[in-house]
C-alpha cells in the first residue's frame, strides 16, 4: 500500500467516524474528499423549545485535505441574520486553519457546536420597550438551561481528544469508541436536563400548592374571627347605640339652632310680646 492509498484509507476512516458521531444529522455527499452536509443545533438537553438558533453547515475538502483545510458555508439557516451567519463562519473557518494540516472534521464540527450554543438566542429587539432581547455583553453568556450541561462538557471533549489521538495513532476501533462514548454522554446529558426541566415543574407545583393552602388558612381564620365578633355583638347592644346616637344627634341640632339666633332678637321678640298684651287690654278698656 503506497502513501496515497494509505492516507486515502484514514481519510475515508474519519468519514466513517462522523457518520458514526452524528448519524441521521450526517448527509455525506461524498467520502474523498470529504464533502457533507451536518445539521446543527444549540445543545440545550433536547429541549426544542429552547433552541433559537439552527444550520446546515456544508464541509468540502479539497483533494489536497488534511494538508489544505476544508471549506465551510451555511446551506441552510433559522434565527441567525447575515451578519450573525459571517461571524460563525468566519470563526470556523479561523479553527479550521488552526487545525490544518491534521485530521480535523469532528473537531471542526464540535467547534460549530459550540460557537452555535454560544450564540443560542434570540436575535432583535423587543416589540414592546424596543431594547435588545440580548445585549451585546451577554451574548457570549451561557443561557441558565444550559448551566447544567456545561458540567458534563469537559468529558464528551475528553473524548474528542482521544479519538483525535487515536486517529492519529491509526487506532481506527478505539477512536470510534471514544467517539461513542461521547455521544453516550450528550444522550445523558439530555436525560439529565429533562429530569431537571421535571424537577423545576414539580416546584412549580408545590408553590402553588403551598399558595392554595396559605390561601385557605387565612380564610379559615377570618370566618373564625367574623363569627367570634358576631357572637360579641348583641342585637340590644346595636339599638341601644343607635337610641344614643340619634339622642345626641336631636342635641347637637338644637344648639347649633341656639347658637345660630342672631344676639339681641329674643328681648325684641318679648318686647313685641309685651307690647302686643299690652294693646290688648287697652282696647278692651275702651269697649
Amino acid at each position: 500500500m503506497d502513501g496515497e492509498e494509505e492516507d486515502e484509507q484514514v481519510i475515508a476512516e474519519e468519514v466513517e467516524a462522523m457518520k458514526s458521531v452524528y448519524e441521521n444529522d450526517c448527509t455525506i455527499l461524498n467520502s474523498i474528499p470529504p464533502h457533507f452536509h451536518l445539521s446543527l443545533k444549540p445543545r440545550t438537553a433536547d429541549v426544542s423549545s429552547h433552541q433559537f438558533v439552527e444550520i446546515v453547515l456544508e464541509v468540502h475538502a479539497t483533494p489536497q485535505y488534511p494538508k489544505e483545510p476544508p471549506s465551510v458555508a451555511i446551506v441552510d439557516c433559522k434565527g441567525l441574520d447575515q451578519h450573525r451567519q459571517k461571524h460563525l463562519l468566519n470563526h470556523i473557518q479561523t479553527k479550521a486553519n488552526e487545525l490544518s494540516p491534521g485530521l480535523m472534521l469532528v473537531a471542526l464540527c464540535e467547534e460549530a457546536v459550540e460557537k452555535l450554543s454560544d450564540m443560542n438566542h434570540p436575535d432583535g429587539d423587543c416589540p414592546l420597550c424596543l431594547f435588545p432581547l440580548v445585549t451585546e455583553e451577554h451574548q457570549s453568556e451561557t443561557l441558565p438551561f444550559m448551566k447544567l450541561m456545561s458540567c458534563f462538557h469537559c468529558f464528551h471533549r475528553a473524548e474528542v481528544e482521544k479519538a483525535k489521538e487515536f486517529t492519529k495513532g491509526k487506532n481506527k476501533k478505539a477512536a470510534i469508541q471514544c467517539l461513542k462514548r461521547k455521544r453516550l454522554y450528550e444522550q445523558q446529558i439530555e436525560q439529565l436536563g429533562n429530569f431537571q426541566l421535571r424537577i423545576h415543574d414539580q416546584m412549580i407545583m408545590l408553590e402553588g400548592a403551598k399558595a392554595t393552602t396559605e390561601t385557605v388558612d387565612a380564610l379559615r381564620t377570618g370566618a373564625a374571627a367574623m363569627k367570634a365578633m358576631q357572637k360579641a355583638t348583641n342585637i340590644d347592644d346595636v339599638d341601644k347605640t343607635m337610641d344614643e346616637i340619634n339622642e345626641q344627634t336631636e342635641n347637637m341640632k338644637q344648639i347649633q339652632e341656639a347658637l345660630s339666633t342672631p344676639i339681641g332678637a329674643a328681648a325684641d321678640f318679648d318686647e313685641f310680646n309685651h307690647k302686643r298684651a299690652h294693646h290688648s287690654q287697652f282696647k278692651g278698656n275702651l269697649v
